[in-house]
């Protein structure tokens, strides 16, 4: 079964797609990492899906600003923001890329007045989206790897109540920082 999901939102999972196919051909061919200014790595595969992803969203949505990691790690800022722009990170998790994990997404929302309304987060290595479409819901599909338009299984993505002692966080597997595993450590239910 799949889901409804809007046609924008299927434009922008297109996009991402795309944009996997690409990071893939990098990730198959191996690539070495360059260091940012702000010491985290970045490679050929971020900077060419960022470029893709940014030509293929001025076409989807003409004039709608975009913030996007390399973009804005280069100084490169929209002009002017507004209350509706596109948020991308065409690479998230450039060290398990290169650490060869297959724990690596291509990321895109569209955000209105603070919130996003449209997201897609893909992880091409794994053959896994994840589409969350304002009134539509959100969705998990699994596709097979050299057919990403035709969804093999589709599940919807609840949300669970938030815990009465306060706020989840999340981090990522690796690497396990010495400050997160105190954090981690501090809380019994922390996972």
């Amino acid at each position: 079964m799949t889901p409804f999901i809007s046609q924008f939102a299927a434009g922008l999972a297109q996009i991402a797609h795309e944009a996997g196919q690409l990071v893939l051909k990098h990730y198959s061919a191996g690539t070495p990492a360059r260091v940012k200014s702000d010491f985290s790595p970045v490679t050929a595969a971020d900077e060419e899906a960022e470029a893709l992803i940014l030509r293929r969203l001025a076409l989807l949505a003409p004039g709608v600003p975009i913030i996007a990691e390399e973009e804005m790690a280069a100084g490169r800022a929209p002009p002017e923001l507004g209350t509706r722009f596109f948020l991308v990170d065409p690479l998230d998790g450039t060290k398990e890329f290169l650490n060869r994990n297959g724990e690596f997404t291509v990321n895109i929302a569209l955000i209105e007045d603070a919130r996003a309304v449209c997201g897609i987060v893909l992880a091409p290595a794994m053959a896994r989206l994840f589409i969350g479409d304002g009134a539509n819901g959100a969705y998990e599909l699994t596709y097979a790897a050299d057919r990403p338009r035709a969804a093999t299984e589709a599940k919807a993505i609840q949300l669970r109540r938030a815990r009465e002692d306060g706020l989840v966080a999340t981090r990522r597997r690796t690497p396990r920082r010495t400050k997160t595993a105190d954090i981690s450590a501090a809380s019994p239910s922390a996972a």
